[in-house]
Order: C-alpha cells, then sequence, then structure tokens
C-alpha cells in the first residue's frame, strides 16, 4: 500500500491541543491510505502522545537537535522589524522604558516605519529563502517523502525549517495561525505557505495585512480549540462542587492569573481579593476558584483562606519552567468546561480566557491595577491592554476594566446581582473572535487539508 505522508509538528502545547485534541486529528487519521508523522521535541513528549494517538498509520520522530546558521539568526531578527502593529510599537516603547535605551528605540522606530512594507518583505523573503541553507530536515523528507507539511506555528524556527526545505522539494504546505494574537504580536512571517487557515475574518484581514499573502491562499475555518465547548455534556454543579470541595449553594468566582512569567503581582491580587472578599456578606455567599494557565505558575507569596480559595492547575507540564512544553488532556478540556458552566463571574488579566468566558456568557471583569503595589508600565500586565488584539476586544464593552480595588468590589457585586451586564458586548466578541462557533472548525481543517493529497 502506498501511503501520502503528512508532516505534522507538535512542538508547542497548543499545537497538540489544536490539532490531536480536535477533529483535524480525527479527520486526518481517518483518512484511507495517509501516514502520519508528528515531530516532538523530547523522547517523553512521543511516549507521552504514543499512549492516546497511535496506530498503523501514525509515526513519531524526536527532534531536539535543529541547528542555525549566521543568515537564519540574522533573517530571524530581522523579521521582527518588518511588522508593523500597535503591539509592536508598544513593545519597542517597553523596552525603551526599561533599558533607557533612546537610540536604540528610535533607530528601531525609523527602520519600522520605512522599511515595514509589502515590497520589502517579499524581498526580504526571496533572500530568507535563498541564503538560508539548512539541512535539519532532510533525512527525515528522504525517509518518508512526505506530499503535505501542516504546521501550526508558523512562527517557530523549527516550523520555518521545515516549509524551507518542503518549498525546496515541491512539497504543499497549510500552515495555521493558531491564536488571534499571533498575526500582530510576533514577527513578519518569514516564509509563505501554500495555503493558510484563519480563524475569523478579522484574522483573514490581519494576514492581508501583515503577511501580504493573496486573499484566495487564506482559508478561514474557525477555532479549533472552542470545538469542545459546542454540544458537550456537563456535569451536575454539585458533582462538580464535590470534587473541588466546593459549596454549590455559594456563588463560583473564577479567577485566572497571568503567571510569573508576564505577572509578579497575580498573588497580590488574590491578596486583595481576600480582602474584599471578606467585606460584608461577600464571605457567606462566594468561593474561588484559582485556576492556573497550563504553561506557567504563580508565585504564592502567603496563605490564602482555604475556605474562599481552590487552587486548580490543569493540564501536564514536560517541564518545571514555563514555556511551550504542556499538555491539556481531554479531561482537561472537560474540566475547563464545567468550571466555566458552574463559575457565576471570571475575573483575569488580559488573557485568552477572556473569550472562553464569554463563549459561555459568563462576566468578565479584567483586572486594571497591579495589586497593592504599582509597577513600571514595563513590569506591569496592564501593558498588555494596549496590544492590537487586546485593543479590539475592548471596543465591544463586553468586560469592564476597574482601576482599583474598591471599583473591583463594586463591579464584582454588579455582576453577581445582575449578570446579564454587558451581554451584549460579549456576543460581539464571541462573533469577532469565534467567527462560526458550531464545533466544526477540526473537521473543516482537516477535510481542507486532504482536499490537497493526491490520489
Amino acid at each position: 500500500m502506498e501511503y501520502k505522508t503528512i508532516f505534522v509538528p507538535l512542538f508547542q502545547g497548543v499545537e497538540a491541543r489544536n490539532i490531536l485534541r480536535t477533529g483535524i486529528y480525527k479527520g486526518l487519521v481517518a483518512a484511507p491510505n495517509v501516514r502520519l508523522v508528528f515531530f516532538v521535541s523530547r523522547e517523553e513528549k512521543k511516549i507521552y502522545y504514543q499512549k492516546e494517538f497511535s496506530g498503523s498509520q501514525v509515526f513519531y520522530e524526536v527532534f531536539d537537535h535543529y541547528r542555525s546558521g549566521f543568515w537564519d539568526r540574522f533573517f530571524d531578527q530581522l523579521s521582527i522589524y518588518l511588522l508593523k502593529s500597535e503591539t509592536m510599537d508598544l513593545k519597542r516603547r517597553l523596552r525603551y522604558e526599561e533599558r533607557n535605551g533612546v537610540m536604540r528605540y528610535a533607530l528601531a522606530f525609523i527602520f519600522n516605519r520605512v522599511f515595514a512594507r509589502p515590497l520589502i518583505r517579499r524581498m526580504v523573503r526571496f533572500f530568507d529563502y535563498h541564503l538560508v541553507r539548512d539541512i535539519n530536515y532532510s533525512q527525515h523528507f528522504d525517509t518518508y517523502q512526505p506530499q503535505i507539511v501542516f504546521l501550526a506555528h508558523l512562527f517557530g524556527a523549527n516550523e520555518v525549517a521545515m516549509l524551507r526545505e518542503a518549498r525546496r522539494r515541491g512539497i504543499f504546505s497549510v500552515g495555521l495561525i493558531n491564536s488571534w494574537d499571533k498575526l500582530t504580536s510576533r514577527c513578519m512571517l518569514r516564509l509563505l505557505p501554500d495555503k493558510l487557515v484563519v480563524h475569523t475574518s478579522l484574522m483573514q484581514q490581519e494576514a492581508l495585512y501583515h503577511t501580504d499573502i493573496p486573499k484566495d491562499r487564506v482559508y478561514i475555518a474557525g477555532v479549533p480549540d472552542f470545538d469542545h465547548y459546542v454540544g458537550a455534556s456537563t456535569e451536575p454543579r454539585a458533582i462538580f462542587c464535590n470534587k473541588l470541595g466546593l459549596d454549590p449553594s455559594k456563588k463560583i468566582i473564577l479567577f485566572c492569573p497571568m503567571g510569573k512569567a508576564f505577572s509578579d503581582s497575580d498573588w497580590e491580587l488574590l491578596e486583595v481579593l481576600q480582602e474584599l472578599i471578606k467585606k460584608g456578606d461577600l464571605y457567606l455567599k462566594t468561593q474561588v476558584i484559582v485556576r492556573y494557565p497550563p504553561n506557567d505558575t504563580v508565585e504564592q507569596k502567603s496563605e490564602l483562606d482555604k475556605n474562599i480559595f481552590v487552587i486548580d492547575i490543569p493540564g501536564t507540564r514536560f517541564t518545571s519552567e514555563r514555556g511551550v512544553d504542556w499538555d491539556m488532556s481531554f479531561k482537561d478540556l472537560e474540566h475547563l468546561r464545567n468550571t466555566l458552566t458552574h463559575s457565576d463571574v471570571v475575573i483575569c488579566p488580559p488573557s485568552t480566557m477572556t473569550i472562553d468566558a464569554a463563549i459561555w456568557d459568563k462576566p468578565v471583569i479584567n483586572i486594571g491595577f497591579d495589586g497593592k503595589v504599582p509597577r513600571p508600565r514595563h513590569k506591569s500586565f496592564t501593558r498588555f491592554y494596549y496590544s492590537t488584539h487586546y485593543r479590539r476586544l475592548l471596543r465591544h464593552n463586553g468586560v469592564s476594566l476597574p482601576e482599583t480595588a474598591e471599583e473591583l468590589r463594586q463591579t464584582l457585586l454588579q455582576y453577581l446581582n445582575n449578570p446579564e451586564i454587558h451581554r451584549e458586548g460579549r456576543k460581539k466578541i464571541v462573533e469577532e473572535q469565534c467567527g462560526v462557533l458550531d464545533g466544526q472548525a477540526g473537521n473543516r481543517i482537516g477535510n481542507f487539508i486532504l482536499s490537497f493529497v493526491k490520489v
């Protein structure tokens, strides 16, 4: 039997969640005569995924020896300066504030304004493709002779190397922009795939503007990692609360810290929240689930009242440090679904959880202050509210942004008493950031990829 092979890198946890935990994998693995070769960064992850995703047509390759040369590093750095967006301007200003590098800031700003243009980007991609000489994946291409490469993180050096090898061999490529912020917050796409998959029409517009890819090469599919929210059952509140040691008669506040990589004020905010809850009758009516991010942890600075707070640490981490080596199992995704179902209010810094909460029509409070002690802007998590993607979200008036502890208390009381506040704004957020929310995005992407398999 002659297999049609598809290469799929899984170097990041978000790639595995978007692919293995959605209809993308189901569609690809069910296709006759299709062989999937997954690339992972370590043997531990290979063994982990093989336990759940295996079969006669599924193979894993451990690739942990990426090598970059001078030109590769040069174009990787250059790509940062050729993306013009509010987020990139913000990053430059924050770097200036942190290091007081006036000259570097001025030069970077001028370079960006002069050279971040379609013609320049096309020229840079041409030289990037022709000058960079790497053989990172040549042996794997020789061994498997893939027909398609599917890349779900086009900003990663590993994926760029695989895409370059595919182009040199005339092998078809499909890329996926896997998050709502990537096109405006990372860098210029160094190389363009034959087809690009995005979530929404908004992301399509961003792709046309920031990557210069023709519109007929961009496919809008929806958000695959939100598919599990549609049509799935959730467990009764009493059972959910019993598992976490919660009182089902009390209101549930879901607090989602940002993680220590981007914020040192998470625990201060929890202490502030604890003080607010202990005032008045909130203590008798509310409890808090503190849900850590799946790829990071929070620096604990004090003991929290166990009658109020429950710490929830989701996912599997392959390293103790924040990074891309994590996984959310189907059980973890089910738990997230149940958590959102039974939460009454969601409190979080700027994050995708705002969209998750809006999907479930839960009132969302984005915290607009650092805790007990103000931070310089370059150290404050509130800087992310000024990024391109988040400014767009906030314009819909679907969330609250209290800037003091007292405003937080008042907003929390208002939402607990009237959860319909800002409902229309939440609907607009979902419409813009999710597009078609029918549970079939993964299936559409899988079928789209398979449509290019030559029989």
